[in-house]
Formats: structure tokens, sequence, C-alpha cells
């Protein structure tokens, strides 16, 4: 007689995405992925075939892609060519938990969990909590799960800071303090969403939570034009851009359509057919801002682009275009900048543009007629174009708000014709739930019928 006994077992087959990073630049993926939040102390690395490999999150690429917290974490694979993002089994790289302390911290270098920890033993932030009878414990929630590292300065998103007796100011200032030795920055600001029709933070809801004005800071050094303490200098696919934060945005989810737009010229010519002269461009920018595009795109430019010319509405990032120009080393003959309304500044450069870029959002259709009014007229030309559009409508949406722009031009001109053909479009990032930022690249000729 045979007794036979049946034991159930359980596989997990659940997937998780890793990051697989030649050794060398080890230390440098970890930084990054502390400093932006990417980190998670659950996984353990692993090496494999001469491969580091570091767990980043229990998901698949797919879904992550589609999720704008990763945005920063996809440009840096992007532009790191020893950098693979794979898909493996979650089980090879979980840690035994059993030994961890009930608080889920334990030996955990997650820059988070630091921060936590740092709080509860700063005597001053107990003596706080001691003052006003509240567990300091309770008072966690504060410390922020993301935020974004330009240059020296730590940005803390859709952050609210009120003074009231649950939380005093002092405990946020604690708080940045901590937020600053541990990720090793010189400024903490928290602010609200960006608003209105310049894209800036709203001044009521900026906080500087703390400022080292002792740190030593070359970036700060280097960056001498207003000698603020929320001024910075972010760099970024080889370019400067010198910014206060609390003034002007800048979108890390951007950042590979900025590094498309050292290429533009070469990558999308204003015709496809070879020429045995080729042309000189002139270009502009209608929504310059500090230099998102304008910077690589003249930088990547080269001897092809005779002359940039930037419109921007907003002082604040007008004067830092100026520095950012001077700071990258640009030829101040090589552009011209115009600080003032895109529909009203910049008129002795209409009929003389052979390439524009059109660098905002939401709604950019509404600047079309004015972009066409910059072009030359019987020459191949392009637009670069920023729009939004619903999941499945990439196209159609496009097309509408081109085709109309179009009609509304020709109709208020006699003889005036306009055709365009759609090179392609790149998707750059979600822009909110089942709505995406994309940009066309958009070759145009307006004739004389």
């Amino acid at each position: 007689h045979y007794i036979i006994t049946w034991r159930a077992v359980r596989v997990d087959m659940s997937l998780c995405v890793c990051l697989r990073v030649s050794p060398a630049i080890k230390r440098n993926v970890l930084r990054f992925l502390t400093d932006h939040g990417f980190y998670q102390s659950e996984y353990r690395i692993v090496w494999e075939k001469e491969k580091v490999i570091v767990p980043i999150t229990r998901n698949n690429v797919s879904d992550m892609k589609l999720d704008p917290h990763f945005l920063p974490l996809l440009e840096y694979v992007e532009n790191n060519s020893d950098i693979d993002i794979i898909e493996d089994q979650e089980s090879k790289y979980l840690k035994d938990l059993s030994t961890k302390k009930k608080s889920g911290e334990g030996n955990s270098h997650h820059p988070r969990a630091q921060i936590i920890r740092a709080l509860r033993n700063d005597h001053k932030w107990n003596d706080i909590s001691n003052q006003i009878g509240v567990n300091s414990s309770d008072w966690e929630a504060i410390v922020p799960r993301k935020w974004k590292i330009l240059g020296d300065i730590l940005i803390i998103k859709n952050f609210a800071c009120s003074d009231t007796p649950e939380v005093p100011k002092q405990a946020f200032h604690l708080l940045g303090r901590v937020i600053a030795q541990i990720l090793k920055v010189r400024c903490v600001v928290g602010f609200g969403a960006i608003c209105g029709e310049l894209r800036t933070p709203n001044e009521e809801e900026v906080f500087v939570l703390y400022c080292d004005d002792d740190y030593n800071s070359k970036i700060k050094a280097q960056c001498e034009p207003r000698d603020v303490e929320t001024e910075t200098i972010h760099q970024e696919n080889d370019v400067l851009f010198c910014l206060d934060v609390t003034k002007v945005m800048f979108s890390p989810g951007n950042g590979s359509e900025r590094l498309r737009a050292k290429s533009y010229i070469s990558t999308v010519p204003l015709s496809l057919e070879k020429e045995a002269n080729p042309i000189t461009e002139v270009v502009l920018d209608m929504f310059a801002g500090i230099g998102y595009f304008s910077l690589p795109m003249i930088i990547g430019g080269g001897k092809s682009m005779e002359k940039l010319i930037c419109l921007e509405k907003n002082p604040d990032s007008s004067h830092y275009l100026e520095t950012n120009f001077r700071i990258n080393k640009v030829n101040p003959t090589k552009y011209q900048v115009f600080t003032g309304d895109n529909r009203t500044v910049g008129d002795e450069w209409i009929g003389k543009v052979h390439r524009i870029s059109m660098g905002y959002l939401p709604q950019t259709f509404p600047f079309l007629p004015r972009a066409f009014s910059f072009l030359r007229v019987n020459q191949d030309c392009i637009i670069h174009y920023h729009y939004l559009y619903d999941r499945d409508s990439k196209f159609d949406t496009l097309q509408n708000e081109l085709d109309h722009a179009i009609n509304s031009y020709t109709a208020e001109r006699n003889g005036i014709s306009i055709s365009y053909c759609v090179r392609g479009i790149s998707v750059v990032k979600p822009y909110a739930p089942k709505v995406y930022h994309a940009v066309a690249d958009i070759a145009i000729k307006i004739q004389h019928r």
C-alpha cells in the first residue's frame, strides 16, 4: 500500500520592472533613483551576467509608460545607452521582510524612510510635539512621497502649508532642513499647481521650507543675475537652464522633446528633396519661456540656423532667457528676444521665417493664424506644433485644429492658399487622465493663387 500526499505549492509569478545597468554607472543610477524617489527598499539589487539589476516597481512596462510619475525615469533611461528596462519575476528580488521592524522602515535606504527616521530622532521635532500635545508620528503625512530636483533645489508640487495648531510652520521648516540634509540640496521649496496664461506658480502658494545660505554651491555662484535664494541652474542634455523656481515653471516631463529639439533642423528638414545649396534657416520660438526649446534648437542647429527669434510674454521668463543664452555661450548675433504678447511683437519678422516652434499648452490653436503670418510665402516651411488630444483622437484633433485655423486665415486674405503635410507626431507625455501631450511636425506651404 502506498500513501500518496499532495502538497500545494504557491508559485508567485508577479512581475516587476527592473533596470539593467552597467556596473560603471551603478552609483550614478542609484543616486538618481534615490533623488527622485524611485528606489524601493523592499527589493534587493542583483548581479547577473556582468550587469546590475535594480528593481523599480511591481508593474509592467506598458502601464509604467502611461503613469506620469515615471516620466523622469523613462527620460533618464532613454538618454543613457548603458541602461535597459526589463521585466522579471518579482520573487527573485524581494527581501526577507520577516526581520523588519513593525514600522516597515527597518534598514531602508529609501529617502522618505530616512527623512521620517531623522525627524523621529530630532529633539526639536519632539519638543514641538510635546508643547502642543500631538504625537510627532501623526505628522508623517506631511513628508512628501514625490519631488523633483532642479539644480540644487528640491521642489515639492501640490504642497499645502498652513500654520495650524496641529502642524505649525516651524515643523515644516524642520522638515525642509532634514530633506535638504538627506538629499544634499541647498533649498527646499513647496508650491501649489501651475496656473494662469503664463503657466507660473501661484505666489500665494509658494513656501520656502528651508534654504542654506552657507551651502557650498557652484551652481548658485554661476547664476548671479538676481541673487535670490530660489534661483538655480539646472543642466539637461548638456544645456544649462537658469531659473527662479518660484517665478517660472520647468517641466521634466518635456525632456524627451527638448532633446529632440536639438536635431529639429537635421531630422525634420524643410523639404524632403535634397538641395544643392541648403538654406540657413530663420527660426521662431513663439513661446520661448526661459529657453526650453530655443536653447536646444540654437545649440543643436549650428551653422544651419541663421537667426533665432524668441517671443516671450512673461518678463521673468524673458530675463532668464537672456541669462541662459549668456551662460550657454551663444553668440549674441545669432538670436533676438522680444518681450511681449506674440500676437503684437516681432512684426519685423512677418513673412521671413522658415521654422516655428509652438510649445504652449493647453490651447495652442488660437495662435496658429499668427504663426502663418510669420512664414515665408512660396517656400517650404515647418511648424513644430504642441497640442493635447484624447485617447484615439491623435490625428483627428490635429487635423480639426489645423483646418479650422487655415480656413479662418485664408478667408480673411484673398489670393492665399495653404497646404500642409504631417511629417510625424511625437507623444511627449500623459497630461491628464486619457489626455496626452503631443508634438506634430507639420510641413506647410503658403502660396499666392
